[in-house]
């Protein structure tokens, strides 16, 4: 049964990544053939995949912490999924994915619909518990390069989908879960973390694939 609790978590984080309409050029059975998506995440090795397996690439600031509740999946309430899966009332909590959900102020769409700019998305995060709240700091700008959720919201198929500007280049973000090691490191496979550099890297790699 704990593997059905895993599952919901996998198919979160990596649910665009298997509806045929999302990669712009990149195919499912490609990513998972190269590695960069599995059973354990997805880990671009190239801004040809961090580029290709995104649906909108915007710049942006949280600005509002919206809710915490644990999720059972797209197709399901807590008390759907519970019948579905024969788990009793008293232990369905222990099944459900702490998710978070915020909203991004829109500053510049890079890549997607244009009319996002200078409106707002909702950002969905998995955690590992329930959160009561997060403190946003909306002065904070990022670079988000998102996947879509049936449900309109959007989220990071992994640590490498969200970047925050550090002075003038961009870094891993803490508040997206990723490994310790990533904490102040940058991407590796660009050539410049540098704002207007990895930027402009960005537009002519969807230019390539466009």
């Amino acid at each position: 049964m704990k593997l059905l609790k895993y599952s919901l978590l996998v198919i979160l984080s990596s649910l665009s990544i298997h509806s045929t309409s999302f990669a712009q050029s990149i195919s499912n059975a490609e990513l998972w053939e190269r590695g960069e998506v599995s059973m354990h995440g997805f880990h671009p090795t190239s801004l040809e995949t961090l580029v290709g397996s995104s649906k909108i690439i915007v710049k942006g600031k949280f600005v509002r912490f919206l809710k915490s509740e644990l999720f059972f999946g797209y197709d399901h309430t807590r008390e759907s999924y519970g019948k579905a899966h024969g788990i009793d009332e008293a232990d369905l909590d222990e099944w459900g994915i702490p998710v978070s959900d915020f909203e991004i102020a829109v500053n510049e769409v890079l890549l997607g619909d244009k009319s996002l700019a200078s409106g707002s998305i909702i950002f969905r995060l998995a955690e590992s518990t329930l959160v009561e709240n997060h403190y946003i700091n909306d002065t904070e700008e990022r670079l988000f390069f998102l996947a879509p959720n049936p449900d309109g919201s959007y989220s990071a198929l992994g640590p490498e989908s969200v970047q925050i500007l550090r002075g003038d280049r961009y870094e891993y973000d803490s508040l997206v879960p990723h490994p310790e090691e990533f904490t102040g490191r940058t991407l590796e496979f660009v050539d410049s973390t540098q704002v207007d550099n990895l930027e402009k890297e960005i537009l002519l790699e969807i230019q390539r694939q466009n």
